[in-house]
């Protein structure tokens, strides 16, 4: 987004309390730097990991830094509830997954603008963002819950093919498909899983066969909204046997008017609850040909989804958050789309040697640290953006990178 901002927080001075999560690697001092004209009187405190990937020079409205020495843990949470009570900041920013449900239950508490705990909810447990999906309407895969192994026992007598998804995950990861009940002494014989599921840590759903799609959305507001549907090149639950990405969809293709459809419906159901700034959402195509719900995240997409945003839109989803967690909107946004592309995560290995030229159609974004296994859909040794006319032919070009 540029930098024609206006204010529409409606005072002068603001105090935001920003969260930073230890893979973070936006650009919040230069963002910060950028918003400071906006008001008469800019304070920031900055909540973070003394584990993380990059350590800012911060601009002077960042009053103080505080560390926690483990993020995700209760005591990190604690510690932000306390900054929360004492500082009682205007805003709260972050754009990480793992705080969403506490930066939103703070937003309940204490009154302060922004996504909410219960749309939060939506956006982070599975079983209650299925329901939501029905009541915007939409269709979704038949589910049910388990607290025991007798519940996956029974599942067996709906499904053919049982899916044991975590409530809580993101990227896969965490899920096991059972095609028989003999799959289950395997499961009982690992402890964390016994654990999991009989604290009500997973729920069990049909096995949906058939294409897997993508949604990421910017929401400005109800009359200004970028959506981008792609389509996933083979579903995320096969990182670990072939490589994952997805591709843009053409703008005059059936599917993408109807993905285009159902994600305004299912964001018009909301109604007065706060939107989340930023949302990933998934849908999976059926036999039939019927799209189905899949799950949502008040959050970017991972892979390389925020910089095929940027290449196609011009429109980076975590600057985005920032200035519309703080009402600073862009007046003259753009949400057209420029170009097309897809992305291409090496999850399982490809036959392009590491030394070989790149083609000039496809960007190296970044050489991840894997060792071994891919442990989630995004978990990939190299990353590639790939640009392209349609989406044959970014197909064909991702293969060929893959083939080699």
């Amino acid at each position: 987004m540029s930098h024609a901002l206006a204010n529409t927080t409606g005072g002068n001075d603001m105090k935001v309390l920003l969260l930073q999560q230890p893979k973070s690697f936006s650009n919040y001092p230069k963002w910060i730097e950028e918003v400071q004209e906006c008001f008469d009187c800019l304070e920031v405190i900055v909540l973070t990991s003394n584990d993380r990937a990059i350590r800012h020079s911060w601009p002077n409205s960042v009053i103080k830094e505080i560390e926690v020495s483990n993020y995700s843990s209760d005591s990190a949470t604690a510690e932000f509830f306390d900054v929360v009570k004492k500082f009682r900041p205007d805003r709260i920013i972050s754009g990480s997954e793992e705080d969403v449900l506490r930066v939103a239950e703070a937003r309940s508490l204490f009154g302060i603008p922004g996504l909410k705990y219960e749309l939060a909810l939506s956006c982070r447990d599975k079983v209650t963002m299925k329901q939501s999906a029905l009541n915007a309407g939409l269709k979704i895969i038949p589910y049910t819950s388990c607290k025991c192994f007798g519940d996956i026992i029974s599942a067996f007598d709906r499904w053919e093919t049982v899916v044991l998804k975590p409530r809580w995950g993101a990227g896969s990861a965490g899920i096991t498909i059972l095609h028989s009940k003999d799959d289950l002494s395997a499961l009982a014989a690992k402890p964390e899983i016994v654990r999991s599921v009989h604290s009500n840590q997973y729920y069990l759903e049909e096995y949906c066969s058939g294409s897997v799609y993508h949604v990421d959305v910017v929401y400005i507001n109800s009359g200004l909204i970028l959506i981008s549907p792609s389509r996933y090149f083979v579903p995320p639950l096969d990182f670990e046997k072939q490589n994952t990405g997805s591709v843009m969809l053409d703008e005059n293709s059936a599917d993408y008017s109807e993905l285009l459809r159902l994600t305004k419906q299912l964001i018009k159901s909301f109604k007065d609850q706060t939107v989340p700034n930023v949302m990933h959402i998934e849908f999976y195509k059926n036999e039939t040909g019927d799209f189905i719900f899949g799950e949502m995240a008040a959050r970017r997409g991972g892979g390389l989804i925020k910089q095929e945003l940027i290449a196609a839109y011009g429109i980076d989803q975590s600057k985005a958050n920032f200035l519309l967690e703080l009402g600073l909107v862009d007046a003259n946004t753009n949400i057209t789309r420029s170009s097309q592309y897809g992305m291409l995560l090496e999850t399982a290995g490809l036959n392009w040697p590491k030394e070989k030229e790149i083609p000039d159609w496809a960007v190296l974004e970044s050489v991840g640290r894997k060792k071994g296994i891919a442990h989630n859909s995004v978990d990939s040794d190299r990353k590639f953006l790939i640009s392209g006319n349609n989406e044959a032919e970014i197909i064909q070009r991702s293969n060929h990178l893959i083939n080699g």
